[in-house]
């Protein structure tokens, strides 16, 4: 009960981040006059700010009470809230203000993340961990279905102001489960490490562990061409090649979300203990890339659904295959801090992608763009390779559950040490 008790929570504070996303996305778009170097810049802003929360994010979880953390960060996502609501109420879309807003809702929106697959374990059997991982990934996906969809159509029924207050009542329900939920676990870490150590200690780790490593790679490359697609080329695409509005994005963000929900649910069928995890890996990464070049070639918006559901499908079947990994094969000490080193490498990549791309979208325009993501989801195909050329991250890949449990620890007893 407190396993599901905990993902609802962090379900319902990622579901009003999705929801507050596509807000704040439509109001740069619609208040802008249609410069997509705006939305790239604050997409950027937004990143950035996650990348400085998510090393220290893992080393809070791993360090201190984890109860706290994601309380505190509960109330500063209310806060924050708060204050972009009265910028639309009353301070007429200043960028500063949602720029502030959503530098905050980024950071917590971080922690938020990296908690749950580092704090599964802490809560749920060894037996059941992949299970949980994968129910947690289902519980994602379905989120982000709903949050699409609750976003778009709030905003074209109800408007902007009520939409945001949407978001204020379920980060404000998630808070308050928090307080239901308790994890009773020995703080094993003395605090007088100094602060660059501990930004740095996840990192340490990612270096030391080969595949980590390596699936982290392919990670990054994913999340440089997959996010400024859907966050900053696809809203640009809406308004200005279809003249769609809130709907039609909300269509395409939900088939993207619905290929993530087919592969969570799928993935959560499957026994590691019988099957292996390359198989997955591989197969989700070459899906991506075919989503990427099918958005890029095909013209009619239901085949355009259709490649960001493949696209959807692909990095969920990925996702849970390399994130039950971690939490069988990496101990408790250091998990959430892994976990923060590795969100951070691949959030590193959001920003530099979505100003990358809004420079293209001007500079270019879309024909152009489109062959640039033709080449990229080659490029994704193409690190498909890499687990299966790497021989120690083919080993992990190929290993089952009960040969998983702390294995990084005797492999790489280096990586663990303070």
């Amino acid at each position: 009960m407190k396993l599901i008790n905990f993902l609802i929570s962090s379900a319902l504070n990622l579901l009003a981040f999705r929801i507050f996303n596509i807000s704040l996305i439509w109001t740069v778009v619609t208040t802008s006059g249609k410069d997509s170097s705006s939305l790239g810049a604050m997409i950027a802003l937004m990143w950035i700010f996650n990348l400085i929360s998510l090393p220290l994010a893992g080393d809070f979880l791993d360090r201190y009470n984890k109860n706290v953390v994601l309380r505190v960060s509960g109330f500063l996502s209310v806060f924050a809230t708060i204050i972009f609501w009265i910028n639309l109420q009353y301070i007429n879309n200043s960028l500063l203000v949602m720029s502030l807003s959503a530098s905050i809702l980024a950071a917590t929106n971080s922690i938020t993340s990296s908690s749950i697959n580092s704090l599964i374990p802490f809560i749920a059997k060894k037996s059941k961990i992949t299970k949980a991982v994968g129910l947690a990934a289902t519980i994602n996906s379905l989120q982000t279905v709903i949050g699409a969809m609750l976003g778009g159509g709030l905003i074209a029924i109800l408007g902007l102001k009520y939409t945001i207050f949407l978001v204020f009542f379920l980060y404000s329900v998630s808070l308050f489960q928090f307080f239901f939920i308790d994890f009773k676990e020995k703080n094993n870490q003395e605090n007088k490490t100094k602060l660059h150590s501990r930004f740095t200690a996840g990192f340490r780790t990612l270096y030391f562990i080969n595949s980590e490593r390596t699936i982290c790679y392919t990670a990054m490359i994913t999340n440089f061409i997959l996010t400024p697609l859907l966050m900053v080329v696809i809203p640009f695409y809406v308004i200005e090649e279809l003249h769609g509005g809130a709907q039609v994005l909300a269509i395409l963000d939900s088939s993207f979300a619905f290929g993530m929900f087919l592969g969570a649910i799928i993935l959560t069928r499957i026994d590691f203990n019988k099957y292996k995890r390359i198989y997955p890996v591989v197969f989700g990464n070459i899906l991506i890339g075919l989503g990427i070049i099918g958005f890029s070639l095909l013209d009619p918006i239901i085949m355009k659904s259709f490649s960001l559901c493949l696209s959807g499908f692909g990095l969920t079947t990925k996702g849970i295959a390399c994130n039950s990994i971690r939490a069988l094969a990496v101990p408790n000490s250091h998990r959430a801090r892994l976990e923060g080193a590795i969100f951070f490498s691949c959030v590193i990549t959001i920003p530099l992608g979505s100003q990358f791309f809004g420079y293209i979208l001007n500079l270019l325009g879309k024909e152009h763009s489109n062959s640039i993501f033709f080449l990229m989801g080659l490029l994704i195909i193409m690190t498909s390779l890499l687990p299966i050329l790497s021989k120690k991250t083919l080993f992990i890949l190929k290993q089952k559950n009960t040969q998983l449990d702390q294995a990084y620890m005797s492999l790489y007893p280096s990586a663990f040490k303070d």
